[in-house]
């Protein structure tokens, strides 16, 4: 049916950004006609159910799941059928979730609803007719129509650009373009963006000084008024003391803290989470930036466009068009096929034949894709192919209308000219003095400000400063950026956790069960693929655990594991450190163990540079308050190759005291030309004398680790944090590698501290 044909007194389901077209379609033909609008999320939730945050502190307190867990199994039973459900045994968990939450009563139904379309005319608009979701109106005996509006088949044309930035300046070009002849803004639009393109039409947009309408937001967990709310808190205890800190501040910000402390006094927490629950909803708590009434608006395959409107689609390659769902959800494709829901494989096809009807209803519509990206070739999208569209290789003119956007494209030229002597004709269009060409300074003017706080220093803190100055001022005194929960994270805390355990409650390696472990494992393990993975690296912790046994026994070392040292560096700063793992015998000789899943080895010739600093960091925190003797300290990779013998993996890595009366402890029972199954290269060779790779113990390096501590905490406190990556030999600065602030860091070659590391002397020391 048509929309002129809608009749009154009905209900019409459509999106919500479809409606303002609605409401002006029915009124040109009836401007009296009573309709109520309803989207497709507002009918699911009726149907099934709503939640609060009650429901997700439930589901973590009684189950101990996440909170971000809890949310998504509440978010997935909110389409789930109960009775089908039942049947299926993967579905086990959910079914006790979902009584329980009901039982409880923190599932809100609204049992009304659906009076609301009795004797109502029901109307489909903007939907797909093969999405499932809206068989819940056939379950409800509800008869409805799809609306439909004329098609057009348009065949828009299609620009090639051999880069990405070349297509952006293209986009932007074409706009001003249409700006000059006075097409109004609200008639411009931009179809979604891809990511990859996010921040380079943020950045072209204020170059353009355009009023486009990005859907950009931030986390109130990144927000500065956020984050001094909170240190008000860790030194309070109280939320309402806190807040009045901050709340005569005019801020969306401080709206938001007020819904949260809303939402957690209705919850009433026990005081210990109140901290972990302010966080994880002010991670999940979006603030949009302003938007322009009159301006360039990010559109979608459901939004309806006339034939006066302008929309440009970039990025239009194979990864980015068509969308692709995968089937990666906690309920996977096989049971939502049972239980009637929409697979992946139903919504790739639904947001195909959105996309494509979107295509061919738009008469001015320009599309654009990149072959280049970098140095990665990039592929454009099958659907150029398969809707017949025309090629053309885009050419930006020589027009622009943007001062500042074409000044840094002369930039480029010169760039260009300077790195490999090429020239283009434009590059003498403004000449250097007017670009003030490479006058610029990239040095971080440190204010004149010093730090008297309280300061907690750890090995992870002293080596971030010394990796990078500024890197740690911008993460660790500024407080910028989130940390990032890898697969590789995850693991690591999955193993120590599982090491802690079996050392702390003193569990014999024939009595271990990782099978005890399944919640802390489904806890930090989310998608089918890291369960997969993570069970295949995980059960590596039966090996470790049984040769680390073994050591213990063999040499009489009694473990501890995940102690918590602190000493006072002065009154105000303290160095913290917690130790995997550390054995001491009865004469008070200790081993200093710390676990590792990656590639890390101890490097001596790094301590001077304020590096490699966590055994000799764990040396001194754990001498400080005992008085033992250390025999060694060593990092142990508790993941390891899995085709390796089990007498090579998992050895001790690190440093050896080989003083006589010592280093015996250490050589019982190891024959001539043997090696030890516990400890890298303590070994006799032919002439039996120790392996001379064996690295010595030095007393020293607590000493050297002590002072870079002292001299980092003066620095930080006199606020010196300049750009000075460090780097050695011809390597690049590990600090830079997958470093988020290199856009405001602007380093030169300059900038590194270079050093140069010595080869490794041998040590050839005799038994």
């Amino acid at each position: 049916m048509k929309i002129n044909e809608i009749k009154t007194d009905s209900i019409i389901i459509t999106p919500n950004n479809i409606k303002p077209y609605l409401i002006k379609e029915i009124r040109k033909n009836n401007p009296f006609c009573n309709v109520k609008f309803i989207s497709k999320q507002e009918l699911l939730n009726a149907y099934f159910f709503n939640y609060d945050e009650k429901a997700i502190y439930f589901l973590h307190e009684k189950y101990n799941l996440s909170y971000a867990n809890a949310k998504e199994i509440l978010d997935n039973l909110k389409c789930l059928d109960i009775e089908i459900a039942k049947n299926e045994i993967k579905l086990k968990d959910f079914i006790v979730y979902y009584n329980d939450l009901k039982n409880n009563k923190l599932l809100e139904f609204d049992n009304l609803f659906f009076n609301l379309f009795k004797d109502k005319n029901v109307y489909v608009f903007g939907y797909h007719k093969d999405d499932l979701d809206l068989k819940i109106l056939n379950k409800l005996n509800i008869k409805y129509e799809f609306i439909n509006i004329e098609k057009n088949n348009y065949k828009p044309q299609v620009y090639s650009f051999l880069s990405m930035d070349e297509e952006i300046d293209y986009l932007f070009i074409s706009i001003g373009k249409l700006i000059s002849e006075n097409i109004d803004l609200s008639h411009i639009f931009i179809y979604e963006i891809p990511s990859e393109y996010e921040s380079s039409v943020l950045k072209y947009k204020e170059l353009y000084n355009l009023p486009i309408n990005l859907d950009y937001s931030y986390k109130l967990s990144t927000s500065e008024i956020y984050n001094r709310f909170i240190n008000y808190y860790l030194k309070t205890k109280d939320l309402k003391a806190s807040f009045e800190k901050i709340e005569n501040i005019n801020s969306k910000d401080v709206e938001k803290i007020s819904n949260i402390i809303v939402k957690i006094n209705d919850i009433n927490p026990k005081k210990e989470e109140i901290i972990d629950l302010l966080n994880y909803f002010a991670k999940n708590t979006t603030i949009k930036y302003k938007t322009y009434k009159n301006g360039i608006n990010i559109i979608d395959s459901s939004y309806i466009i006339s034939d006066d409107d302008y929309v440009f689609m970039i990025g239009f390659n194979s990864n980015n068009y068509p969308t692709v769902n995968k089937d990666n959800s906690i309920i996977s494709d096989e049971i939502k096929e049972k239980l009637g829901q929409n697979t992946s494989i139903i919504k790739n096809k639904i947001n195909k034949e959105n996309l494509i009807n979107f295509i061919s209803a738009s008469k001015n519509l320009i599309i654009s894709f990149k072959e280049k990206h970098n140095s990665k070739e990039c592929f454009k999208s099958n659907l150029i192919n398969e809707l017949n569209l025309e090629i053309k290789s885009g050419e930006l003119g020589n027009k622009r209308y943007s001062k500042k956007a074409l000044e840094i494209e002369i930039v480029k030229y010169k760039d260009i000219l300077s790195n490999y002597n090429i020239k283009n004709e434009y590059v003498d269009a403004i000449s250097d003095k007017e670009l003030g060409y490479k006058l610029f300074d990239n040095k971080f003017k440190q204010p004149n400000l010093k730090i008297n706080g309280d300061l907690l220093l750890s090995y992870t803190s002293v080596s971030d400063y010394y990796g990078c100055p500024f890197k740690y001022f911008i993460e660790r005194v500024l407080n910028i950026g989130e940390f990032e929960n890898k697969f590789r994270t995850k693991l690591g805390n999955v193993c120590h956790k599982i090491l802690e355990d079996t050392v702390k409650e003193n569990i014999p390696f024939d009595k271990i069960n990782l099978d005890d472990f399944n919640e802390l494992f489904d806890k930090n393990f989310i998608t089918s693929k890291e369960k997969y993975y993570g069970k295949r690296l995980v059960n590596q912790m039966y090996d470790v655990i049984k040769k680390n046994q073994e050591f213990e026994l063999e040499y009489k070392f009694i473990p501890k594991a995940e102690e918590e040292f602190k000493i006072d560096i002065d009154e105000k700063t303290k160095l913290v450190g917690k130790i995997d793992r550390y054995l001491i015998d009865d004469n008070n000789h200790v081993i200093i163990v710390d676990y590792k899943t990656g590639e890390v080895h101890f490097d001596e010739r790094l301590l001077k540079y304020g590096l490699s600093l966590q055994l000799p960091i764990y040396d001194y925190l754990l001498t400080d308050k005992y008085n033992y003797v250390v025999l060694g300290i060593y990092i142990q990779k508790i993941i390891d190759k899995e085709e390796e013998e089990i007498d090579k993996k998992y050895l001790l890595d690190g440093v050896t005291n080989i003083d006589p009366k010592f280093i015996k402890i250490l050589l019982k029972d190891i024959k001539e030309k043997e090696a030890s199954k516990y400890i890298k290269n303590l070994s006799f060779n032919n002439k039996g004398e120790i392996n001379s790779k064996l690295k010595p113990y030095n007393e020293k390096y607590k000493d050297i680790a002590k002072n870079k501590i002292i001299e980092a905490n003066k620095k930080i406190r006199n606020f010196e944090f300049p750009i000075k990556p460090v780097a050695f030999n011809s390597a690049p600065p590990k600090s830079c590698d997958f470093c988020d602030h290199k856009d405001i860091c602007f380093k030169n070659k300059w900038d590194e501290a270079r050093y140069k590391l010595e080869e490794v002397k041998k040590n050839a020391n005799k038994k």
